[in-house]
């Protein structure tokens, strides 16, 4: 018996094509140099850690014994050399993420030096250099200049000039003989590559109280709280106690506010905290060339913000720096304190990708009647008589506020923040996000007018929350005795009136 086939068999003669080739091979590449880049970089970022530890003893006995006395409180505007500029304030920030990302050297760099400024909007690296003061071991002054570096802070709407960060690398000069040589400038001054060297105004630095390790440890600090810029003659003195008030009873630490001009009643408020103190009160006249709104954005707000955020994390030691202007209360609605609300929002380092909390606002309008049973008790308290609110709070990024972990924040914004440390394999740590908070678990509370034409406001759904009540008997207590304390028998002063769209 005898086959046959039916059919011939079918032999594939596929190859692939030129396309798919180049495709595959260029993905390859793609990946080889990712993978080349992340060994590069966690290889850099390792020599930055081992040249640190080599040099922390050298470098914490050189801060602790910094011949110059750093008044925290003195800082003021300082001109910029050869330019309309102005420099404020000098941090020394040693995390070795920010110096693999801002260094322009190409060794032994173990810190950068942060300087708030302000500065024409167009002003670019090559136009300006960093002079760094030392004091040699025989107690002479020595000079070092070196390239500067610019950021430009975000939200300056390419306005004449905006708030930036100058920053200028601090190398190691010689890791042989290290004791002979200082490696921390007391000071810094900024001047244009044209201008003599010997013009401009030094900032003093400051420099972290506990060390070079301060970052890395845990800290007792628990929170600070920047204030916008106290600007146009700001005259809400009572407004302005019962938000310190608030916030200290709540847990907060310390204050840092901004003082561009304000009543002498208001003034007193600021010495009252001053002396306790509770708050660093700092010096904010602005020179003339910066115009509220036309030339520079909200009184240098920008600049206000993160000066306060590296001046509690970099200098002293807070865990949190956030963020609320004085008419805004942060208020949880599951906990009685911020220590019991952070400690359950910050799952930190077990859950690290999340370094910002950003807290969404509702507005409570003081247009509102007051709640009835506020009418007759005194002191008056926003955040007692004002329990009506819109019913939508904003969307997340739109007026809200935040607390940052300082340690692992670059820039903050007005609403939001602008970036974060880059994460380490070193450390198993991700990059860090924002963390959006359910306004079930906290809220914050803007007693505020309508922003815009009042008629419109009113048309707006509402609904009554009462939430702060349960703060607010404690609250009046504290309140009533600060204003005796600053104004005697007088008490507490009235509230004042705002009209519709004030700050």
């Amino acid at each position: 018996m005898s086959y046959q086939l039916l059919h011939k068999p079918i032999v594939s003669n596929w190859t692939m094509s030129r396309y798919c080739k180049v495709t595959l091979t260029l993905i390859g590449i793609i990946i080889g140099l990712l993978f080349i880049f992340v060994r590069s970089r966690e290889y850099k970022l390792r020599q930055i850690y081992k040249l640190q530890n080599e040099i922390a003893d050298i470098i914490d006995f050189e801060m602790e014994y910094m011949t110059r006395e750093i008044f925290t409180e003195g800082d003021k505007w300082l001109p910029v050399a050869g330019i309309n500029g102005h420099i404020y304030s000098a941090y020394f920030d040693p995390r070795p993420e920010v110096i693999l990302k801002y260094s322009r050297s190409s060794a032994n760099t173990f810190g950068e030096i942060f300087i708030v400024a302000l500065l024409p909007t167009n002003t670019q690296s090559q136009h300006l250099t960093c002079v760094l003061q030392f004091e040699d071991n025989d107690r002479q002054t020595i000079f070092k200049k070196i390239p500067a570096q610019l950021r430009i802070l975000n939200d300056h709407w390419d306005l004449e000039y905006s708030a930036f960060f100058i920053i200028c690398d601090l190398t190691y000069k010689n890791l042989e003989n290290a004791y002979d040589y200082r490696q921390l400038p007391e000071a810094v001054r900024i001047v244009h590559h044209h201008e003599d060297d010997d013009n401009g105004q030094f900032v003093d630095m400051h420099y972290p109280k506990y060390g070079m390790k301060q970052l890395s440890q845990e800290k007792s600090d628990f929170m600070a709280v920047c204030v916008p810029v106290l600007h146009h003659n700001f005259n809400r003195a009572l407004e302005l106690i019962e938000f310190i008030e608030y916030y200290e009873m709540m847990g907060i630490n310390h204050f840092t506010l901004y003082n561009s001009s304000v009543t002498p009643e208001v003034d007193k408020v600021l010495t009252y905290y001053r002396t306790k103190l509770t708050a660093t009160i700092l010096n904010w006249n602005l020179p003339s060339i910066y115009v509220y709104e036309q030339t520079l954005r909200h009184e240098g707000l920008f600049a206000a913000l993160n000066d306060c955020l590296y001046r509690n994390t970099h200098h002293h030691s807070y865990k949190y720096v956030g963020t609320f202007d004085v008419d805004e209360f942060l208020v949880p609605r599951q906990h009685d304190n911020f220590r019991d609300l952070m400690r359950d929002l910050d799952l930190y380092p077990n859950q690290n990708d999340s370094a910002g909390f950003i807290f969404r606002n509702v507005y409570f309008y003081t247009m509102y009647p007051d709640n009835v049973a506020s009418r007759k008790k005194v002191p008056y308290l926003y955040t007692r008589a004002k329990t009506e609110r819109l019913k939508m709070p904003h969307e997340p990024g739109k007026r809200s506020r935040y607390v940052v972990r300082g340690k692992d924040t670059v820039e903050i914004g007005n609403y939001n923040i602008w970036e974060f440390r880059e994460g380490s394999l070193m450390s198993s740590e991700k990059e860090f996000k924002e963390y959006i908070v359910n306004p079930e678990t906290a809220l914050l509370h803007h007693y505020a007018p309508c922003e815009a034409e009042e008629t419109g406001c009113y048309l707006k759904s509402i609904e009554t929350d009462d939430i702060a009540l349960r703060f607010t008997e404690r609250l009046a207590s504290r309140v009533e005795k600060t204003c005796s304390t600053i104004f005697g028998a007088d008490g507490c002063p009235p509230p004042r009136k705002r009209i519709f769209g004030s700050e």
